[in-house]
């Protein structure tokens, strides 16, 4: 909605302020909300992350984008929504704590490739080689 003010006889196109947010931002702000809180999910342990909150959106923009469309995600000046941003922002800080959980060196991965003697030794090192790269992707 376009408003005409009158000043001093000069006319002066009133625009509404930038600092409303798009629709569309708000719309990805709810959905990033709702999955959150796991609605579309058939049973969750707890809230997701907030990495896998902005993937998501990422790839609902990407697929807006793959049909022609502008990025979903930014202002006029192609950066993230700072209403995003401050969502994401939000969302992360309200995560749990990560955990650290404790995992073998691989200089313990070496000394067993060091140390093949038998048919077994050399299975058990395989084993725990593939255990292990299989646990780094």
């Amino acid at each position: 909605m376009v408003k005409v003010v009158q000043l001093r006889r000069d006319r002066v196109q009133h625009t509404p302020p930038r600092f409303l947010h798009p629709p569309m931002h708000r719309l990805l702000g709810a959905f990033a909300v709702a999955l959150r809180n796991g609605r579309f999910l058939p049973k969750s342990d707890g809230p997701l992350a907030e990495g896998t909150i902005c993937g998501a959106i990422s790839h609902v923009a990407q697929t807006f984008q793959d049909c022609g469309e502008q990025n979903l995600t930014k202002d006029e000046d192609s950066k993230l929504s700072c209403f995003l941003q401050r969502l994401f922002w939000g969302l992360q800080n309200s995560d749990w704590n990560v955990k650290q959980q404790k995992a073998l060196p691989v200089c313990v991965l070496q000394e067993l490739a060091k140390q093949d003697i038998t048919n077994q030794d050399i299975a058990l090192t395989q084993l725990a080689i593939g255990a292990f790269f299989f646990a780094c992707r």
